[in-house]
């Protein structure tokens, strides 16, 4: 008791006899160690819980800065790739797709990017907010989608939705880390050019059809030289947006040529028309666009401004999946890159990833390709699009 009542003095400060037992345990085991030196202080466990990459970590922390300190993109996607590749060169056993028991996961990345010192900065763009009468607004919009349906006798496959989605060729997102405290610090390669548009289009059936891609630049030179898959339109605008020349262009490539077939494949009347449901996007309001949508016997019907979140079938279900493939393969290339270069000899802070676009450009087209052909054979992905904006009632 005395012991307890003079360390409680010391520290001025009420010390539990737990402690105090604890303390003289550890005292007595490092004597037993080391006899013969004298014990002035002891050892202290180390804080918190340990680390999920364990040695490696600080492999990882100097890669991650290196990429800060020279303007490089630094995000979860990034740290991830890194990390994986570090580990499938040093341990790959440690890896759970490789029996162990690491799974690198995006908050496993965000809480790792806290910890050395970064911080998330939200973009400035203002949230998107639901029309005050949207209940109202779904009402007729889905009355008069079925009733156009019905009154034309038009089959699930001829009623389609199509919309357009920026694909990043480096994955950003809309947040970005910064170094805590740091002063804005250029990013190289999130230029606007690193994206392109895909005009994606499907349908009640839950066909994915081809899409239209629209790279940035005025002639066919500014397209990857890759074998897009027969039916796709590989196009350009200046700022690789829609517009005016692209969707007419559209209709004559992608619309008419699908319904051409699927009437030919149902045995349709000659005149069967289509629904077409886009959003009220600019170029999709343009009178010429709008006459030869009419021309080809296409009906159409706009998503009510401000609603594409909860009833444009491809904002619901679809968009995000091919995005989510992009990144995946995204990952899975960048950390072979890390691998490969680790292999020859480099040390991870020599480790330098060609993100240049004459480089990424042809890649990044690969990996599209790849995520529409997986979206494409999971109808049940598209389906679910229209069943939750509530045009499809039950999946069939």
């Amino acid at each position: 008791m005395s012991l307890l009542q003079k360390f409680s003095k010391i520290v001025d400060k009420t010390i539990n006899e737990s402690t105090v037992r604890s303390m003289k345990k550890q005292y007595i085991d490092e004597m037993n160690k080391t006899p013969e030196k004298k014990i002035v202080e002891l050892s202290r466990s180390p804080k918190g819980r340990p680390k999920l990459l364990g040695k490696y970590d600080e492999e990882v922390v100097d890669y991650v800065k290196k990429l800060r300190a020279t303007g490089a993109i630094v995000n979860k996607q990034i740290l991830i790739a890194c990390a994986t590749g570090i580990l499938e060169h040093k341990c790959r056993s440690m890896l759970q797709e490789n029996g162990g028991h690491i799974s690198l996961h995006r908050s496993w990345a965000e809480s790792f990017l806290r910890r050395i010192g970064f911080v998330k900065r939200k973009g400035t763009k203002a949230a998107r907010k639901v029309p005050a009468n949207f209940d109202e607004l779904r009402v007729e919009f889905l009355g008069s989608v079925s009733k156009i349906i019905t009154e034309n006798n038009i089959p699930e496959e001829l009623v389609m939705n199509f919309d357009q989605t920026n694909i990043s060729m480096i994955p950003c997102g809309n947040w970005r880390m910064e170094e805590e405290g740091s002063k804005q610090v250029e990013i190289t390669g999130l230029e606007d050019k690193r994206q392109i548009t895909a005009l994606l289009t499907c349908t009640m059936a839950g066909n994915l059809l081809p899409p239209q891609l629209l790279y940035q630049g005025k002639t066919d030179q500014c397209h990857p030289p890759v074998k897009f898959p027969k039916g796709w339109d590989i196009h350009h605008s200046e700022n690789h947006w829609s517009n005016e020349q692209t969707m007419l262009r559209f209709i004559d490539t992608i619309l008419l040529p699908y319904i051409h077939e699927q009437g030919d494949r149902l045995n349709l009347p000659l005149k069967q028309p289509a629904l077409a449901i886009f959003d009220v996007y600019a170029a999709h309001r343009v009178e010429s666009f709008i006459n030869k949508l009419q021309k080809a016997g296409i009906l159409i019907k706009y998503v009510p401004g401000g609603c594409t979140g909860e009833l444009q079938p491809l904002d619901l279900s679809g968009n995000s999946q091919i995005k989510e493939v992009v990144k995946s393969c995204f990952t899975a290339w960048y950390a072979q890159q890390v691998g490969t270069q680790l292999k020859a000899g480099k040390t991870v802070k020599n480790v330098e990833i060609n993100l240049k676009l004459s480089n990424i450009k042809p890649i990044h087209a690969n990996w599209i390709i790849q995520a529409i052909q997986k979206v494409k054979d999971q109808k049940g992905v598209i389906r679910n699009g229209w069943v939750r904006s509530g045009m499809l009632t039950v999946d069939k």
